[in-house]
């Protein structure tokens, strides 16, 4: 079935439900809800759509490095997305396949994949069944964006707080040569969180333009 590049199904389907409580029957994992809370709500529902839409994988692997995604997990997760896409014999990306993807998972990767599946929360641009119906490319397009932003915007508030930080004891100690250098770090990371603010919320009036995409 052609996809959205040709080569992915863009609602990736399975003729039987795959349920995590199935996956986690009878060994010592946490439990799917646990699995989906350890990663996040942006990280969870990011890889949800990653899943779900395959086409998405390739689409953002240049913009997505393993760092933004603060869960080992995660990280491990997306990292097996990209592995699974390696190109083939012909050069080109292999074709996504749910079954062949979980299969090469470790165990709690697969609790993580299966439980992200077998979410029944509609998403935007798949509606209220995302395991079939229309897909609304440039809805799920602006869903992975926005995630991607909130992760980039994640990471530099924990640098601002780290530098905050060395900052203030910078001051206590009296450290007159390394201040001027964190005082400009501290600038430039404010001017790069409000440029990613300003991002944040251009992509989102984009999207409830009529006929805007992200």
């Amino acid at each position: 079935a052609g996809g959205f590049s040709g080569q992915d199904s863009p609602h990736d389907t399975s003729s039987a439900r795959i349920t995590a409580d199935t996956v986690l029957a009878a060994r010592d994992l946490p439990s799917p809800d646990e699995l989906v809370r350890s990663i996040g709500p942006v990280e969870a529902e990011l890889l949800r759509l990653l899943l779900l839409v395959p086409d998405e994988q390739l689409r953002v692997a240049d913009r997505l490095p393993p760092h933004l995604l603060s869960s080992a997990l995660a990280r491990e997760l997306w990292g097996a997305m990209l592995a699974d896409r390696e190109p083939g014999p012909d050069g080109e990306p292999r074709r996504f396949e749910r079954g062949r993807f979980l299969d090469a998972l470790d165990e709690e990767s697969r609790a993580l994949a299966i439980a992200l599946y077998a979410s029944r929360a509609p998403i935007p641009g798949l509606g209220d069944s995302p395991d079939g119906g229309a897909v609304d490319v440039g809805l799920v397009d602006h869903g992975v964006d926005q995630c991607i932003l909130r992760l980039e915007l994640d990471r530099l508030e924990e640098r601002g707080a780290y530098t905050r930080g060395e900052l203030t004891e910078a001051e206590l100690r009296g450290d007159a040569a390394s201040i001027p250098a964190l005082m400009e770090d501290e600038r430039s990371l404010n001017e790069a969180r409000r440029s990613l603010h300003r991002r944040i919320d251009d992509a989102s009036l984009l999207a409830r333009t009529p006929g805007g995409r992200p």
